[in-house]
């Protein structure tokens, strides 16, 4: 809202081109790991489930 006069108070951030660029993933533990790429793999397993469902429904 540019009427609100407490918006004029506030400081924005702005931040440069390389500041905002992705970054890397850190997977340090194997933990970690295991949680990310099951995630991954759930991800496309729901994706083939419901593709098959869709199919044959």
């Amino acid at each position: 809202m540019p009427d609100d006069p407490k918006s004029s108070d506030r400081k924005r951030n702005t931040h440069s081109a390389q500041d905002v660029r992705q970054a890397e993933i850190n997977l340090r533990k194997p933990w970690q790991r295991w949680v990310f790429f099951g995630g991954l793999g759930a991800v496309v397993l729901v994706i083939a489930i419901a593709t098959l469902a869709s199919r044959t429904g």
